[in-house]
């Protein structure tokens, strides 16, 4: 399951860094990166939830593992669009 979890943090990050506004005021994003994402989400979900989730090695986990993991997502998306705005503010991200 931590596998599924990984997947959403990611995905989440992409819908981070793809435009240079906070994430609920940027344009929506392409049909195709949402189907994308979502696809990827979905074969990962399956996997990991489906009757081969053993085969990979997935178990369930606990309530508190599964706040820690929260929180640490959170904390990752934070440090996320931090950085995006750092980079954004670089002398070397402007255009002459």
């Amino acid at each position: 399951m931590l596998g599924t979890r990984r997947h959403w943090s990611q995905i989440l990050v992409i819908f981070l860094i793809r435009s240079r506004r906070l994430p609920w005021h940027a344009n929506r994003p392409h049909t195709i990166l949402i189907a994308s994402s979502l696809g990827a989400l979905g074969v990962g979900a399956v996997l990991a939830l489906g009757p081969w989730g053993g085969l990979f090695g997935f178990t369930t986990t606990s309530m508190a593992l599964m706040a820690t993991i929260v929180v640490i997502t959170a904390a990752y998306l934070a440090a996320a669009e931090a950085a995006k705005q750092v980079a954004l503010q670089s002398p070397l991200n402007h255009r002459a």
